[in-house]
């Protein structure tokens, strides 16, 4: 269904995530919220990114960079993980209430516990890619229906960006006289963050998409789709309120449609 132009499972996209560098903080320096905290209906955080006219000059993706503990969870993760196999952090599979708790313990016994060092995570923008998919593969599971293959492909426009972001944050950082940033070794290594997005993006044209600017199926009078499958591009951002935005819009088109 959909998929007269071979686009249904295409243009799969999420956030690339990346531990790459430290920043070393001068004794002085105070950026309490740049690591983030967390507080009843959430978590309070800043990110670091590049300004849109620098971007659109260099032709750089749209990341943000986080400043984390070591205690975070997000070296763990990086160091135990391939770009298959997402790791996941303590903030990301406690119950919220539970990692409050976690969060609070961890400051109040060990409130200096990586010293003046912080980690340096960067969630990425990636460019819809064509190859980048979710098929069908060989292997049968056990009602002998064949198994999902996720072939996700990160362009280097990822990692160029990545590295633009730390060559600019290390300058700042410098001419701030706040500590000076280790740079990462090596090329980055990338992890998900969970927000699968794309394989039935939205198009006008049915030879560019697989549902139209309703979320309806191209071909198709009563197929309707709605959620980050459809997106056409992902942007850096989490994904959650542009779902809900298409599933209220959705929800309205069809009331009064």
């Amino acid at each position: 269904l959909g998929n007269d132009h071979d686009l249904v499972g295409r243009y799969f996209m999420d956030h690339p995530r990346t531990v790459f560098g430290h920043l070393r903080l001068d004794s002085k320096a105070r950026l309490p919220f740049l690591g983030g905290r967390p507080v009843p209906d959430g978590k309070l955080q800043l990110g670091i990114g590049l300004p849109p006219a620098v971007r659109r000059a260099e032709g750089l993706l749209h990341h943000y960079a986080t400043l984390e503990s070591e205690f975070s969870g997000y070296a763990a993760a990086a160091s135990q993980t391939s770009v298959k196999t997402p790791g996941l952090t303590p903030k990301e599979v406690m119950p919220h209430s539970l990692y409050r708790l976690y969060w609070a313990a961890r400051r109040a016994l060990h409130p200096r516990a990586d010293g003046r060092a912080r980690l340096i995570v960067y969630f990425c923008e990636q460019r819809p890619d064509r190859e980048s998919r979710v098929a069908l593969s060989d292997l049968r599971d056990a009602l002998g229906q064949r198994r999902a293959e996720l072939r996700w492909r990160i362009g280097p426009e990822v990692s160029r960006s990545v590295l633009a972001l730390q060559d600019r944050l290390a300058r700042a950082v410098g001419a701030a006289g706040i500590g000076e940033v280790e740079p990462g070794e090596g090329e980055p290594r990338y992890t998900d963050a969970s927000h699968h997005m794309g394989t039935t993006r939205m198009s006008r044209d049915s030879r560019t998409g697989v549902v139209n600017p309703d979320c309806r199926v191209h071909g198709l009078l009563n197929l309707y789709l709605a959620g980050s499958s459809v997106f056409p591009t992902a942007g850096h951002a989490n994904p959650t309120p542009t779902i809900i935005a298409l599933a209220l819009r959705l929800a309205a088109h069809l009331r009064h449609g």
